[in-house]
């Protein structure tokens, strides 16, 4: 019991001094402006963004609340190393950070953020993943976040069929390292992330040994036929060259990628293990759209299995509880 008490107390005094560096460099976060030098323990860099600090020091905090966490619940602690890695596609730069547990012959889990997003909305999953055994990789869609995105690329350039280029360069990357396991992907999209990361599976097929898809936004091509997609409207007889969405301004190609496409039609080449996990509440993708992919998958004529949990008052996005059962679900769908 004294040992547990010093290891906790051990670490939160490292919380008191991370918290005590974030309020020397505090004005860094302004707008995630870019800052010369930041001198903090374990980041090396002599020059690095805000948003990268951001990242950086929220990482650390994480760590040691995970270490408190198993010291209170008896679980063996997995150390994961943080590294950022770079890959590119037809000229763009894809920027994104990789997890890993140690370890050789890692399985990889590639895990893919929503429209407007980035990736530190989907670290959280990159970490579990890593602590359950995966070369775990999030990152930022080229063109595809709307605040602190790492990765090259205008927003009007982007578009569904464009972020597949993307998540295909980062799986490339990722089998190309001597500590990864190519033949055991699995790949994780959230929201528009899940409708792509459901299009890259089919085109790939027996290389994707599995598919985790919360809340997936089958409806963006039903959206664009109706002139509809989140704040943006457009006669989708007439698609201009740019269409306001909100605080992001998004190109012609965005909906002209998808408006002839069927999601359900497109998805069900996949022949692996499917899970899907929507909420009752999502105002933004009904469950209805997970209902219908569940139904598809299920359709198929191969050996795949295809799982579908629907979270009572879970909204887009899961957030607190909600996240917590999601990601139960993730974890016993893959052990």
């Amino acid at each position: 019991m004294k040992t547990n008490f010093k290891k906790i107390m051990c670490c939160l005094l490292s919380l008191v001094l991370v918290f005590g560096t974030m309020t020397t460099v505090g004005a860094v976060f302004v707008c995630a402006s870019e800052v010369e030098a930041v001198e903090i323990s374990d980041i090396s860099s002599s020059s690095i963004s805000g948003s990268d600090l951001l990242n950086e020091v929220i990482h650390m905090i994480t760590e040691i609340f995970e270490k408190i966490r198993c010291l209170f619940t008896n679980e063996e602690y997995v150390e994961i190393t943080k590294t950022s890695f770079e890959c590119s596609r037809d000229g763009l730069t894809i920027r994104g950070t990789e997890y890993r547990p140690a370890g050789e012959n890692l399985p990889i889990a590639v895990v893919s953020h929503g429209f407007m997003a980035n990736s530190m909305t989907v670290v959280q999953y990159a970490k579990l993943l890593a602590r359950m055994g995966y070369a775990a990789y999030c990152f930022d869609f080229c063109g595809g976040c709307v605040l602190m995105g790492q990765s090259d690329g205008a927003t009007t350039d982007m578009s569904v069929i464009t972020e597949t280029k993307d998540l295909k360069a980062v799986i490339d990357y990722a089998c190309g390292l001597s500590y990864t396991d190519e033949s055991n992907i699995t790949l994780m999209g959230c929201s528009q992330g899940g409708f792509v990361s459901s299009l890259v599976a089919a085109e790939l097929d027996k290389k994707i040994s599995n598919l985790i898809l919360f809340y997936p936004a089958f409806s963006i091509p039903d959206d664009a036929r109706k002139g509809k997609m989140m704040f943006a409207e457009f006669d989708p007889a007439n698609i201009p060259e740019t269409i306001d969405c909100g605080p992001m301004k998004l190109g012609r190609c965005y909906v002209a990628d998808v408006i002839e496409l069927n999601p359900f039609e497109e998805i069900v080449s996949y022949s692996g293990d499917v899970l899907i996990v929507h909420g009752t509440d999502d105002n933004i993708v009904d469950v209805s759209y997970a209902e219908r992919a569940y139904e598809a998958y299920s359709s198929r004529r191969c050996d795949g299995q295809t799982e579908l949990q629907i979270i009572d008052g879970a909204g887009h996005m899961f957030m607190s509880k909600y996240d917590k059962i999601a990601q139960n679900y993730l974890k016993n769908f893959l052990n």
